[in-house]
Protein backbone atom coordinates (compact mmCIF):
# COMPACT_ATOMS: atom_id res chain seq x y z
CA UNK A 1 0.00 0.00 0.00
CA UNK A 2 2.88 2.56 1.56
CA UNK A 3 5.05 1.89 -2.19
CA UNK A 4 2.01 1.89 -4.67
CA UNK A 5 1.27 5.53 -2.89
CA UNK A 6 4.38 6.61 -3.70
CA UNK A 7 4.07 5.29 -7.19
CA UNK A 8 0.84 6.92 -7.81
CA UNK A 9 1.85 10.06 -6.24
CA UNK A 10 5.28 10.14 -8.48
CA UNK A 11 3.22 9.67 -11.55
CA UNK A 12 1.02 12.61 -10.84
CA UNK A 13 3.84 14.77 -10.00
CA UNK A 14 6.06 14.17 -12.82
CA UNK A 15 2.46 14.32 -14.65
CA UNK A 16 1.87 18.54 -14.02
CA UNK A 17 6.15 19.16 -14.00
CA UNK A 18 5.75 20.65 -17.52
CA UNK A 19 7.14 23.20 -18.96
CA UNK A 20 5.03 26.39 -17.26
CA UNK A 21 6.19 29.61 -15.88
CA UNK A 22 3.61 29.51 -13.62
CA UNK A 23 4.87 26.21 -11.72
CA UNK A 24 7.62 25.70 -9.31
CA UNK A 25 8.96 23.04 -6.77
CA UNK A 26 10.15 23.37 -3.18
CA UNK A 27 12.43 20.86 -1.91
CA UNK A 28 13.75 20.60 1.78
CA UNK A 29 16.05 17.40 2.79
CA UNK A 30 16.88 17.11 6.73
CA UNK A 31 19.78 14.83 7.44
CA UNK A 32 19.95 14.13 11.28
CA UNK A 33 23.33 12.05 12.65
CA UNK A 34 22.69 11.59 16.97
CA UNK A 35 23.86 9.20 19.55
CA UNK A 36 22.30 9.16 23.30
CA UNK A 37 21.53 7.32 26.04
CA UNK A 38 18.06 8.13 27.11
CA UNK A 39 14.87 6.03 27.07
CA UNK A 40 16.80 2.97 28.87
CA UNK A 41 19.57 2.13 26.10
CA UNK A 42 22.29 3.65 24.00
CA UNK A 43 21.95 4.75 20.64
CA UNK A 44 23.08 5.95 17.12
CA UNK A 45 20.68 7.52 14.90
CA UNK A 46 20.85 8.49 11.56
CA UNK A 47 17.62 9.95 10.30
CA UNK A 48 16.41 11.28 6.92
CA UNK A 49 13.45 13.63 6.32
CA UNK A 50 12.30 14.69 2.56
CA UNK A 51 9.45 17.42 2.20
CA UNK A 52 8.88 18.05 -1.37
CA UNK A 53 5.91 20.94 -2.59
CA UNK A 54 4.89 21.25 -5.98
CA UNK A 55 2.67 24.34 -6.99
CA UNK A 56 1.20 25.27 -10.19
CA UNK A 57 -0.52 28.76 -10.32
CA UNK A 58 -1.78 28.28 -13.85
CA UNK A 59 -3.79 25.35 -12.99
CA UNK A 60 -4.30 25.97 -9.52
CA UNK A 61 -2.52 22.56 -8.39
CA UNK A 62 -0.37 21.74 -5.61
CA UNK A 63 1.12 18.63 -4.10
CA UNK A 64 3.14 17.65 -1.30
CA UNK A 65 4.85 14.64 -0.07
CA UNK A 66 6.53 14.47 3.42
CA UNK A 67 8.51 11.18 4.19
CA UNK A 68 11.23 10.53 6.66
CA UNK A 69 13.51 7.17 7.62
CA UNK A 70 15.75 6.02 10.57
CA UNK A 71 18.65 3.88 10.39
CA UNK A 72 19.58 2.57 13.79
CA UNK A 73 20.34 -1.25 15.89
CA UNK A 74 17.56 -2.33 15.81
CA UNK A 75 17.08 -1.90 11.52
CA UNK A 76 15.43 1.07 9.19
CA UNK A 77 12.24 2.50 10.21
CA UNK A 78 10.24 5.04 7.74
CA UNK A 79 6.73 6.67 7.28
CA UNK A 80 4.81 8.99 5.37
CA UNK A 81 3.47 11.85 6.72
CA UNK A 82 1.91 14.13 4.09
CA UNK A 83 1.05 12.42 0.29
CA UNK A 84 -1.70 14.14 -1.58
CA UNK A 85 -2.93 16.52 -4.39
CA UNK A 86 -5.16 19.55 -4.30
CA UNK A 87 -6.84 21.32 -7.15
CA UNK A 88 -8.74 24.53 -7.18
CA UNK A 89 -11.69 25.24 -9.17
CA UNK A 90 -11.58 29.51 -9.37
CA UNK A 91 -14.86 29.78 -10.58
CA UNK A 92 -17.01 28.11 -7.78
CA UNK A 93 -14.12 28.98 -5.43
CA UNK A 94 -13.26 25.25 -4.30
CA UNK A 95 -10.51 22.99 -3.86
CA UNK A 96 -10.57 19.42 -3.65
CA UNK A 97 -7.53 17.80 -2.08
CA UNK A 98 -7.14 13.76 -1.54
CA UNK A 99 -4.20 11.33 -0.11
CA UNK A 100 -3.04 11.39 3.40
CA UNK A 101 -2.61 14.92 4.83
CA UNK A 102 -3.02 16.67 8.49
CA UNK A 103 -6.66 17.67 9.61
CA UNK A 104 -7.82 18.74 13.07
CA UNK A 105 -9.85 16.04 14.32
CA UNK A 106 -11.75 15.44 18.25
CA UNK A 107 -8.04 15.08 19.82
CA UNK A 108 -6.25 17.78 18.21
CA UNK A 109 -4.14 17.37 14.83
CA UNK A 110 -4.64 13.67 13.11
CA UNK A 111 -3.47 12.27 9.96
CA UNK A 112 -6.15 11.86 7.79
CA UNK A 113 -6.31 9.44 4.62
CA UNK A 114 -8.92 10.28 2.78
CA UNK A 115 -10.74 13.45 1.22
CA UNK A 116 -11.64 17.34 1.99
CA UNK A 117 -13.38 19.41 -0.36
CA UNK A 118 -13.33 23.64 0.47
CA UNK A 119 -15.24 26.40 -0.79
CA UNK A 120 -16.45 29.71 0.22
CA UNK A 121 -20.02 31.55 0.97
CA UNK A 122 -19.70 35.16 1.88
CA UNK A 123 -16.78 35.42 3.52
CA UNK A 124 -17.09 31.78 5.72
CA UNK A 125 -15.31 28.66 4.44
CA UNK A 126 -16.98 25.75 4.67
CA UNK A 127 -14.83 22.25 4.30
CA UNK A 128 -16.17 18.57 4.23
CA UNK A 129 -13.98 16.16 4.92
CA UNK A 130 -13.51 12.08 5.24
CA UNK A 131 -11.60 9.37 6.17
CA UNK A 132 -9.73 6.98 7.81
CA UNK A 133 -7.68 8.37 11.15
CA UNK A 134 -3.96 7.18 11.71
CA UNK A 135 -1.50 8.29 14.25
CA UNK A 136 2.56 8.11 13.66
CA UNK A 137 4.56 7.92 16.77
CA UNK A 138 8.17 7.18 16.43
CA UNK A 139 7.93 5.72 12.86
CA UNK A 140 5.29 3.49 14.31
CA UNK A 141 1.71 3.74 11.95
CA UNK A 142 -1.33 2.85 14.07
CA UNK A 143 -4.00 2.51 12.07
CA UNK A 144 -7.00 3.54 13.37
CA UNK A 145 -10.07 1.14 12.20
CA UNK A 146 -11.97 4.03 13.31
CA UNK A 147 -13.82 6.22 9.57
CA UNK A 148 -14.65 9.80 10.71
CA UNK A 149 -16.17 12.47 8.67
CA UNK A 150 -17.78 15.86 9.24
CA UNK A 151 -17.91 19.19 8.20
CA UNK A 152 -15.92 22.58 9.44
CA UNK A 153 -17.01 26.09 9.11
CA UNK A 154 -14.19 29.05 9.35
CA UNK A 155 -15.05 32.39 9.96
CA UNK A 156 -12.75 35.39 10.44
CA UNK A 157 -14.53 39.31 10.90
CA UNK A 158 -12.17 42.38 11.53
CA UNK A 159 -14.39 45.30 10.30
CA UNK A 160 -17.63 43.47 9.16
CA UNK A 161 -20.18 41.86 11.09
CA UNK A 162 -18.90 42.54 14.74
CA UNK A 163 -19.21 45.15 16.82
CA UNK A 164 -16.79 48.46 17.05
CA UNK A 165 -15.41 47.44 20.33
CA UNK A 166 -13.92 44.05 18.81
CA UNK A 167 -10.87 44.33 16.56
CA UNK A 168 -11.13 40.58 15.33
CA UNK A 169 -13.43 37.43 15.50
CA UNK A 170 -11.66 34.26 14.19
CA UNK A 171 -13.25 30.84 14.60
CA UNK A 172 -14.35 27.23 13.56
CA UNK A 173 -17.02 25.14 14.63
CA UNK A 174 -17.61 21.83 13.37
CA UNK A 175 -19.85 18.36 13.37
CA UNK A 176 -17.76 14.87 13.20
CA UNK A 177 -18.89 11.74 13.11
CA UNK A 178 -16.96 8.82 13.84
CA UNK A 179 -17.37 5.24 12.52
CA UNK A 180 -20.33 6.40 10.42
CA UNK A 181 -21.13 2.74 8.99
CA UNK A 182 -21.30 1.42 12.78
CA UNK A 183 -23.04 2.36 16.04
CA UNK A 184 -20.82 5.60 15.45
CA UNK A 185 -20.27 8.53 17.31
CA UNK A 186 -21.14 12.67 17.14
CA UNK A 187 -19.92 15.59 18.45
CA UNK A 188 -18.71 18.97 18.17
CA UNK A 189 -15.59 20.72 17.44
CA UNK A 190 -14.96 24.44 18.21
CA UNK A 191 -11.34 27.07 18.27
CA UNK A 192 -11.75 30.64 18.12
CA UNK A 193 -9.89 34.10 18.62
CA UNK A 194 -11.47 37.29 20.19
CA UNK A 195 -9.38 40.50 20.91
CA UNK A 196 -10.87 44.29 21.91
CA UNK A 197 -9.08 47.23 23.23
CA UNK A 198 -7.02 50.04 21.89
CA UNK A 199 -2.86 49.52 21.82
CA UNK A 200 -2.56 52.71 23.30
CA UNK A 201 -4.91 51.65 26.24
CA UNK A 202 -4.12 48.03 26.66
CA UNK A 203 -6.27 45.22 25.19
CA UNK A 204 -7.64 41.78 25.86
CA UNK A 205 -7.63 38.52 24.01
CA UNK A 206 -10.18 35.27 24.70
CA UNK A 207 -8.99 31.88 22.34
CA UNK A 208 -10.55 28.73 23.27
CA UNK A 209 -10.91 24.99 21.26
CA UNK A 210 -11.91 22.01 22.21
CA UNK A 211 -14.37 18.96 21.61
CA UNK A 212 -17.77 18.26 22.60
CA UNK A 213 -18.95 14.26 22.58
CA UNK A 214 -22.93 14.63 21.54
CA UNK A 215 -24.37 11.93 24.33
CA UNK A 216 -24.81 13.46 26.80
CA UNK A 217 -23.28 16.70 25.81
CA UNK A 218 -19.61 15.56 27.48
CA UNK A 219 -16.98 17.71 26.68
CA UNK A 220 -13.61 15.52 26.19
CA UNK A 221 -10.98 18.34 25.58
CA UNK A 222 -11.25 21.82 26.44
CA UNK A 223 -8.49 24.68 26.40
CA UNK A 224 -9.09 28.30 27.18
CA UNK A 225 -7.08 31.47 28.09
CA UNK A 226 -7.70 34.98 29.00
CA UNK A 227 -5.60 37.63 28.32
CA UNK A 228 -5.26 41.38 29.41
CA UNK A 229 -2.34 43.60 28.28
CA UNK A 230 -2.05 47.31 30.24
CA UNK A 231 -0.50 49.97 28.01
CA UNK A 232 2.63 47.79 26.15
CA UNK A 233 4.18 46.89 29.49
CA UNK A 234 2.82 43.73 30.29
CA UNK A 235 0.21 40.46 30.17
CA UNK A 236 -1.44 38.35 32.14
CA UNK A 237 -3.27 35.33 31.06
CA UNK A 238 -5.12 32.76 33.00
CA UNK A 239 -5.52 29.37 31.50
CA UNK A 240 -7.64 26.39 31.77
CA UNK A 241 -6.79 22.66 30.39
CA UNK A 242 -8.60 19.43 30.23
CA UNK A 243 -6.90 16.91 27.92
CA UNK A 244 -5.09 14.16 27.78
CA UNK A 245 -1.88 15.10 26.55
CA UNK A 246 0.42 13.13 23.56
CA UNK A 247 3.68 11.75 24.44
CA UNK A 248 6.91 12.70 22.84
CA UNK A 249 10.64 13.48 23.02
CA UNK A 250 10.97 16.25 26.03
CA UNK A 251 13.58 19.15 25.61
CA UNK A 252 16.20 20.10 29.01
CA UNK A 253 13.65 21.64 30.04
CA UNK A 254 10.37 19.57 29.46
CA UNK A 255 12.49 16.52 31.61
CA UNK A 256 12.86 18.37 34.48
CA UNK A 257 9.96 21.05 35.66
CA UNK A 258 7.53 20.74 33.30
CA UNK A 259 4.32 18.80 34.04
CA UNK A 260 4.39 15.11 34.51
CA UNK A 261 1.17 13.62 32.91
CA UNK A 262 -0.69 10.20 32.85
CA UNK A 263 -4.11 10.18 31.00
CA UNK A 264 -6.48 12.59 31.99
CA UNK A 265 -5.65 16.15 32.89
CA UNK A 266 -7.44 19.27 34.58
CA UNK A 267 -5.10 22.21 35.25
CA UNK A 268 -5.51 25.74 35.88
CA UNK A 269 -3.01 28.36 35.31
CA UNK A 270 -1.79 31.95 35.63
CA UNK A 271 1.13 33.71 33.40
CA UNK A 272 2.12 37.00 33.93
CA UNK A 273 4.69 38.72 31.52
CA UNK A 274 6.28 42.13 32.59
CA UNK A 275 8.86 44.42 31.76
CA UNK A 276 11.03 46.44 34.23
CA UNK A 277 13.77 48.64 33.07
CA UNK A 278 16.18 46.68 30.93
CA UNK A 279 14.90 43.39 32.08
CA UNK A 280 11.65 41.15 31.20
CA UNK A 281 10.15 39.10 34.26
CA UNK A 282 7.62 36.66 33.74
CA UNK A 283 6.17 34.20 36.57
CA UNK A 284 3.71 30.67 35.72
CA UNK A 285 1.57 29.35 37.92
CA UNK A 286 0.21 25.81 37.18
CA UNK A 287 -2.32 23.39 39.71
CA UNK A 288 -2.81 19.86 38.16
CA UNK A 289 -5.63 17.32 38.80
CA UNK A 290 -4.71 13.69 37.37
CA UNK A 291 -7.12 11.40 36.66
CA UNK A 292 -4.13 8.19 36.68
CA UNK A 293 -1.23 9.84 38.13
CA UNK A 294 -0.25 12.37 41.24
CA UNK A 295 -2.18 15.96 41.42
CA UNK A 296 0.21 18.59 42.11
CA UNK A 297 1.48 22.00 41.19
CA UNK A 298 4.26 23.97 39.60
CA UNK A 299 5.41 27.33 39.98
CA UNK A 300 8.42 29.26 37.70
CA UNK A 301 9.37 32.67 37.59
CA UNK A 302 12.16 34.01 35.27
CA UNK A 303 14.19 36.78 34.21
CA UNK A 304 15.32 37.98 31.02
CA UNK A 305 17.77 40.63 29.83
CA UNK A 306 18.38 41.28 26.09
CA UNK A 307 22.49 42.84 25.69
CA UNK A 308 24.32 44.40 22.61
CA UNK A 309 24.55 42.64 19.14
CA UNK A 310 21.62 40.35 19.43
CA UNK A 311 22.82 38.85 22.84
CA UNK A 312 19.83 37.52 25.24
CA UNK A 313 20.54 36.03 28.64
CA UNK A 314 17.97 34.47 31.14
CA UNK A 315 17.19 32.55 34.79
CA UNK A 316 14.60 30.71 35.33
CA UNK A 317 13.36 28.39 38.73
CA UNK A 318 11.06 26.20 39.14
CA UNK A 319 9.70 24.17 42.02
CA UNK A 320 6.87 21.31 41.67
CA UNK A 321 5.40 19.43 44.05
CA UNK A 322 3.40 16.30 42.73
CA UNK A 323 2.25 15.04 46.29
CA UNK A 324 5.13 13.50 47.66
CA UNK A 325 7.30 14.09 44.65
CA UNK A 326 9.02 17.46 44.73
CA UNK A 327 11.87 19.12 43.05
CA UNK A 328 13.54 22.26 42.49
CA UNK A 329 15.46 23.50 39.60
CA UNK A 330 17.67 26.52 38.52
CA UNK A 331 17.74 26.82 34.92
CA UNK A 332 19.94 29.68 32.65
CA UNK A 333 19.60 30.29 29.21
CA UNK A 334 22.10 32.64 26.93
CA UNK A 335 22.23 33.68 23.09
CA UNK A 336 24.97 34.48 21.69
CA UNK A 337 25.71 35.92 18.03
CA UNK A 338 29.02 34.68 16.76
CA UNK A 339 28.78 36.56 13.39
CA UNK A 340 25.69 37.09 10.88
CA UNK A 341 26.15 33.60 9.71
CA UNK A 342 26.23 31.32 13.05
CA UNK A 343 24.60 31.31 16.75
CA UNK A 344 25.84 29.59 19.67
CA UNK A 345 23.10 28.81 22.60
CA UNK A 346 24.00 27.75 25.81
CA UNK A 347 21.74 26.10 28.57
CA UNK A 348 22.54 24.83 31.92
CA UNK A 349 20.45 23.27 34.92
CA UNK A 350 20.59 22.10 38.91
CA UNK A 351 17.98 20.18 40.48
CA UNK A 352 17.06 18.96 44.02
CA UNK A 353 14.68 16.18 43.43
CA UNK A 354 13.03 13.50 45.71
CA UNK A 355 10.10 10.96 44.63
CA UNK A 356 9.02 7.84 46.10
CA UNK A 357 10.57 5.65 43.67
CA UNK A 358 13.96 6.79 43.32
CA UNK A 359 14.62 8.78 46.32
CA UNK A 360 16.58 12.09 46.38
CA UNK A 361 18.72 12.78 43.48
CA UNK A 362 20.81 15.91 42.46
CA UNK A 363 21.26 16.58 38.80
CA UNK A 364 23.61 18.98 37.08
CA UNK A 365 23.94 19.17 33.13
CA UNK A 366 23.95 21.11 29.94
CA UNK A 367 22.61 21.64 26.40
CA UNK A 368 24.45 23.56 23.74
CA UNK A 369 23.25 24.09 20.44
CA UNK A 370 25.90 25.77 17.59
CA UNK A 371 23.76 27.18 14.42
CA UNK A 372 25.79 27.89 11.39
CA UNK A 373 24.48 28.83 7.42
CA UNK A 374 27.08 27.70 5.58
CA UNK A 375 25.03 29.04 2.54
CA UNK A 376 22.11 30.62 1.42
CA UNK A 377 19.93 27.39 1.40
CA UNK A 378 22.49 24.94 3.61
CA UNK A 379 21.99 25.27 7.61
CA UNK A 380 23.92 23.25 9.73
CA UNK A 381 22.92 22.59 13.97
CA UNK A 382 25.45 20.82 16.09
CA UNK A 383 24.03 20.00 19.49
CA UNK A 384 25.17 18.35 22.87
CA UNK A 385 23.63 17.74 26.25
CA UNK A 386 25.02 16.29 29.29
CA UNK A 387 23.12 15.54 32.73
CA UNK A 388 25.36 14.50 35.56
CA UNK A 389 23.62 12.54 38.61
CA UNK A 390 24.52 11.14 41.52
CA UNK A 391 21.51 8.84 42.23
CA UNK A 392 20.64 7.91 38.32
CA UNK A 393 22.73 7.15 35.62
CA UNK A 394 23.65 10.18 33.85
CA UNK A 395 22.56 10.99 30.38
CA UNK A 396 23.71 12.71 26.91
CA UNK A 397 23.21 13.34 23.98
CA UNK A 398 25.16 15.03 20.29
CA UNK A 399 23.97 14.94 17.29
CA UNK A 400 24.31 16.82 13.54
CA UNK A 401 21.61 18.20 11.87
CA UNK A 402 22.42 19.56 8.20
CA UNK A 403 19.59 20.95 6.06
CA UNK A 404 18.98 21.98 2.03
CA UNK A 405 16.30 23.88 0.39
CA UNK A 406 16.14 23.43 -3.43
CA UNK A 407 13.71 25.64 -4.80
CA UNK A 408 13.01 25.00 -9.12
CA UNK A 409 11.14 27.15 -11.47
CA UNK A 410 9.85 26.06 -14.85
Amino acid sequence: MRYGLVFFYTVVFFFWLLSDVYAGTEIRLDTLFMMDNRFFKKRVIIEEWIDITYTNRRKDISSNLSVAGRLCEDGWYDSIYKLYVEGGFNLIDTSIRFGRFEHIGPSGYLILDGASIKTTMDGIHVEFYGGSTRRIEDYIEAVDTRWIGGIDLFFSGRERYIPVWLNTVEGRIGYYRIDPFDTGEDGFTWSGFISGGRDDEGGWFVVSEGNVVAEGMRAERVSMELGLSLFKKGEIRTIYEMYNPDSGYLTLRDRFYLRYTKGYERTYGVDIHYPLKSLTFYWKGRRGFHGIGKDGYSTLAGLEKGLRDGMRMGAEAVYIKMEEDTSFSMFTKSRIPLSERSTIKVDGMWQLQRKETTGKNIGAGFYSTLEMMLQGDIFVSIYAMHVWNDNLDDEYMAGVRVTKFLNYSY
